[in-house]
């Protein structure tokens, strides 16, 4: 019994720091953008707040903020930081959350998220990138983790107060 409690106290700091290589290599690439013209200050801070549902077993529910890294393109990577929270079994749970998420002109996204539990990848439809609905699966680190995210999620993302370069425009006709 003891065994199982001491490796899963060694495998959470290496689960963290992966979590935040992810982030960190995530950062370093927005800073590493060419300094343009079209280019200002303000494209290397966060461009938008995410409030996320996803399902898989479990209902999660994570919100954060979101960087565009070529807003001006049409096709759109965005690359997102968080918290979560999940109720299994009557128990809050929170964890921490990123993501990176590729957006398409044509309305087709695709997503990478990963929390100290789990690692998911998600395809699906995106509105105007403002609205991602995407359907994929989940696998978990380590069985013995009080919350297991494993199996197909559905989830429905939402891009709010963000910059106006980061949105689809809506064109008719």
């Amino acid at each position: 019994m003891k065994n199982n409690s001491a490796n899963a106290k060694k495998t959470k700091p290496i689960q963290l720091l992966i979590l935040l290589c992810f982030l960190c290599s995530g950062l370093k690439s927005a800073a590493q953008v060419k300094q343009d013209s079209k280019y200002r200050p303000t494209d290397y801070l966060p461009q938008a707040v995410f409030v996320e549902y996803q399902f898989a077993k479990v209902s999660m529910l994570k919100s954060g903020l979101e960087f565009c890294f070529n807003k001006y393109n049409a096709n759109k990577f965005f690359i997102g930081a968080g918290y979560g929270l999940a109720i299994p079994k009557g128990k809050v749970i929170g964890f921490p959350n990123a993501h990176l998420s590729y957006n398409q002109k044509g309305g087709l996204m695709t997503k990478v998220g990963i929390t100290n539990h789990s690692v998911s990848v998600t395809g699906g439809i995106t509105f105007l990138n403002l609205l991602d609905l995407g359907l994929g699966y989940s696998i978990p680190y380590q069985k013995s983790q009080t919350l297991q995210i494993k199996g197909i999620t559905v989830g429905l993302s939402a891009r709010l107060f963000g910059d106006n370069d980061i949105y689809t425009k809506l064109k008719f006709f």
